[in-house]
């Protein structure tokens, strides 16, 4: 079979796993997607349109098979994990949209080659509802932090498709098995530092970690305290899972973490963008800017009362940034405590 050839080249070449999908409208997520949109209210780093999250067709018109690839990466690493000033974990290493895509490049062209189909690689870049594709594919299932957790990964990998004009027969598609492989367990509710998570899977996005350290507008007093690890992105409801308890899986060795995963902010207070772009543009992270990093790695000093790193907020030039401005303030208000 066609797909089973595919899998067998794919996981060989890669440390991964491979499912198909039946290109089609996924109708079924118009409701939970409009719940989502309702509860988050138009999100700066999400796609609103529905359309959009559910249609593979505007993408690539020709499409008949999505080939859903997901890629692990570094679940710990004892020289970092336990730092303050570090990036979530899918941070770790290079950037994975620049890694990935060049990866399955050779597939594309393996595609092209074997039977003359064209294609499309396609991940995180894009507006369709990757975690459902995948789910889709057979790998994995929700948790109630909304992610979706693979047997074999838990939850740390990336995802990433082709979507292609090659048709397969009927039964070469995979399909999902549900499973509520969470139950009782509340692990992830209680780990989340500001209760974006709820028992309906559903989650707070403005209200989570992970997307505060991404947002480019004040961060509401209520959470400012809660900056207390990470300057970019969150692991906690990761790391609090059970299923990513007892992960250690090959992965490709451009995830392993190098010298950039911590950043303090005497990492970037006297940096151009010309250098900051220098040294950080092949890390996830980076791709908000320095100043929003800048503006984590702040907040992470005063709660953490490193005022060794904050003891130069007054040269800080690029506070023309509101944002900015507001995590200076509060460090400054935190030092002015701390001396009385």
């Amino acid at each position: 079979m066609k797909s089973q050839f595919i899998k067998e080249i794919i996981e060989n070449h890669f440390p991964c796993q491979v499912g198909f999908v039946k290109a089609r409208i996924f109708n079924e997520l118009t409701e939970k997607i409009i719940k989502y949109n309702d509860i988050n209210q138009k999100l700066h780093l999400v796609e609103n349109d529905v359309e959009k999250r559910i249609n593979p067709f505007l993408i690539f018109p020709q499409a008949k098979t999505i080939i859903v690839v997901i890629f692990p990466y570094a679940s710990q690493n004892l020289g970092i994990q336990n730092k303050s000033h570090v990036v979530s974990r899918s941070s770790w290493g290079v950037d994975y949209h620049l890694v990935i895509k060049d990866k399955l490049k050779i597939i594309q062209d393996l595609l092209k080659v074997e039977y003359g189909a064209e294609s499309l690689v396609i991940s995180d870049n894009h507006a369709l509802h990757d975690r459902h594709l995948a789910y889709l594919a057979g790998l994995g299932n929700y948790g109630k932090n909304t992610l979706l957790i693979n047997k074999k990964y838990g939850s740390y990998f990336f995802i990433s498709s082709i979507l292609t004009d090659l048709k397969l027969n009927i039964e070469e598609y995979d399909k999902p098995t549900f499973e509520d492989i969470c139950k009782d367990c509340n692990r992830c509710l209680k780990a989340c530092p500001t209760r974006a998570i709820s028992e309906g899977r559903f989650i707070n996005a403005k209200s989570c970690m992970s997307y505060l350290t991404q947002s480019k507008a004040e961060v509401p007093s209520e959470f400012l305290e809660k900056f207390s690890k990470f300057t970019f992105g969150c692991d906690f409801c990761q790391v609090s899972c059970v299923y990513n308890s007892n992960i250690n899986e090959n992965i490709l060795h451009e995830f392993k973490p190098t010298d950039r995963e911590i950043i303090t902010v005497k990492d970037l207070e006297n940096l151009s963008n010309k250098t900051f772009n220098k040294r950080y543009k092949t890390l996830a992270a980076s791709f908000r800017g320095k100043n929003v990093l800048l503006r984590n790695a702040i907040l992470v000093s005063a709660n953490n009362n490193n005022f060794e790193d904050l003891k130069n907020l007054d040269k800080i030039n690029d506070c023309d940034k509101m944002y900015l401005k507001q995590a200076i303030k509060y460090a400054k208000d935190k030092i002015n405590k701390g001396e009385n």
